[in-house]
């Protein structure tokens, strides 16, 4: 009976073992067949996906190779050979940003050096290039050795603005490039522009000292000033003072030199008035010291035009408003005294009062009566701070504008 049992025991182990066989190969036919199904659609996007990159790297690549060739295009530089000479614009140095240098140079026995260049600053709109990379080479001729330098082509650059500018030099060997010379300067083809200030006043000073300050558009390298008719003198700083100026109208000019040899052309100018002094009254015409007439003109004017007023003292009767031209018509006998006096457009009266006296008597003159003149140091002064030289002429302009 146990062997019953045992036997059927046996025979259930086996169909189980089969049956676990079974499902076993079921599963792992289906895990395979789904990897089969699902490894082309992931192999097509890893290809789709690679492919898409490709694409934009070659797109990266063509941009660049785009906007470095554009950057050459704007950089046009002209290499000389056999003493020709052409010039071509240059607009922009882009060679760092199209050609950075590579890592993999090794280091240099030359040094290189610029024969030919501008100046740090430049007054011309171009400019010649030479240089010599350092290196010296052996030659011989007729069996004699000499020294063959190298030295580059000349190269011409034009410019279209003035500005800050670089020059540059790169060498190349292979996978090597590396920058192993440069020159910055600054292209200035204007001239500087002076302005002359005054300080503490606009127009006219009141004082015989004053002081101006110069004031120019850019750095320079001097600055020559003159005052009227005189030398040149240097004034570079930025201020400067006059004194002992005598009243009248005065002019200043100026010019400037920049840093690149520009030189200002016409001067700057300013016109100013010195007024000083309280004004001084001239008197140009009067009766002659005895005369049998009772009428009496009187001329005379100041030794400042602008802004000047005047007033007459006849017989110490009190000082009244009058004009350049002031006439007497009922003079008394005898002696008569007139004072005149000027006044400023500042208020200031003048110090000390023209006086003159006339004798007015009745019947006739024994002997010639002195007539008035004026003297040389009133001619010469008008002459100097009015611009009179005729002073007849200005007389009759007088009479002629104050009788219309």
């Amino acid at each position: 009976m146990n062997e019953a049992k045992n036997e059927r025991r046996n025979i259930g182990r086996k169909k189980l073992q089969e049956l676990i066989k079974l499902t076993l190969s079921v599963a792992v036919g289906v895990i395979i067949g789904i990897a089969i199904s699902k490894c082309p659609e992931k192999k097509t996007e890893k290809f789709a996906r690679e492919e898409k990159k490709e694409i934009k790297t070659e797109e990266k690549v063509t941009e660049k190779k785009s906007k470095s060739q554009e950057e050459k295009e704007k950089s046009k530089v002209i290499v000389l050979h056999k003493g020709e000479v052409q010039k071509e614009v240059f607009e922009k140095s882009a060679t760092e940003l199209a050609y950075p240098e590579k890592p993999t140079c090794y280091d240099f026995g030359f040094q290189p050096t610029f024969i030919t260049k501008p100046e740090k600053y430049w007054n011309k709109n171009y400019a010649e290039f030479v240089f010599a990379p350092g290196i010296t080479f052996s030659c011989k001729i007729l069996d004699y050795s000499i020294p063959c330098p190298a030295i580059s082509s000349r190269i011409f650059v034009e410019f279209r603005e003035d500005g800050q500018k670089k020059f540059e030099v790169y060498f190349e060997d292979g996978n090597c490039r590396r920058k192993i010379l440069d020159y910055s300067f600054i292209v200035d083809t204007y001239p500087p522009k002076t302005t002359i200030v005054p300080v503490g006043f606009s127009e006219i000073a009141t004082a015989p000292e004053a002081m101006f300050e110069l004031l120019t558009s850019e750095p320079v390298k001097y600055t020559l000033c003159k005052v009227d008719d005189g030398f040149w003198f240097e004034c570079s700083s930025s201020k400067f003072y006059l004194t002992s100026i005598e009243d009248g109208k005065h002019k200043i000019e100026a010019f400037s030199e920049d840093l690149a040899g520009n030189m200002e052309k016409p001067p700057a100018q300013l016109t100013f008035t010195v007024d000083a002094k309280p004004p001084l009254t001239i008197l140009l015409s009067a009766p002659p010291s005895i005369t049998n007439t009772n009428y009496a003109e009187f001329i005379f004017t100041a030794d400042e035009e602008e802004g000047i007023k005047f007033e007459c003292n006849l017989n110490s009767a009190g000082w009244l408003p009058c004009d350049e031209l002031f006439v007497i018509s009922e003079a008394k006998q005898g002696i008569n005294t007139i004072e005149i006096r000027a006044i400023d457009r500042f208020g200031r009266y003048e110090e000390k009062p023209v006086k003159y006296s006339w004798q007015v008597v009745k019947g006739n003159i024994i002997g010639v009566p002195k007539p008035y003149s004026i003297s040389d140091e009133f001619l010469e002064l008008l002459k100097r701070k009015r611009g009179i030289s005729d002073i007849e002429k200005f007389i009759q302009n007088l009479k002629n504008r104050k009788t219309k």
